[in-house]
């Protein structure tokens, strides 16, 4: 019976601890790599090279 209540108190603290750490970087570098594709002078300029 100690086995079970021991492994549920571990996986709790783990996931809350990686939410704020994954959710915290991955939130800034988000914004900015879709920022970059977002402007068209970038992709025109890389379609019609290829394209050309």
């Amino acid at each position: 019976m100690a086995n079970p209540p021991a492994e549920p108190p571990p996986p709790p603290p783990t996931d809350a601890s990686l939410l704020p750490v994954s959710a915290a970087p991955s939130a800034p570098p988000a914004p900015p790599a879709q920022r970059t594709p977002c402007p068209h002078p970038t992709r025109p300029a890389r379609s019609t090279s290829p394209a050309g």
